[in-house]
């Protein structure tokens, strides 16, 4: 636990895994069994990368991730302005 200077009381922040990096040769399939991998690790959230310039290989990627993970595991986005102009 950590507590913030000024907060009433502590709590807790849940852990998730950040992965999903774009690597050459990396498919839809192996970017799921990537992040399957951290949920049979423990974590209870998966954050992974998008942005890449083609939405149609983006849509591939994250409904991979959605089916491997199942729908009760939270999935975050990360674009880090990849997207922005």
């Amino acid at each position: 636990m950590y507590r913030f200077p000024g907060s009433a009381s502590a709590g807790k922040a849940p852990a998730y895994a950040s992965g999903g990096y774009y690597l050459k040769d990396k498919t839809p399939a192996l970017l799921a069994d990537e992040m399957l991998g951290y949920v049979k690790a423990g974590y209870r959230a998966d954050r992974m990368k998008v942005g890449g310039p083609d939405p149609q290989q983006e849509e591939e990627r994250i409904h991979a991730v959605r089916e491997a993970i199942g729908p009760d595991i939270p999935l975050m986005l990360d674009a880090n302005n990849a997207w922005c102009e």
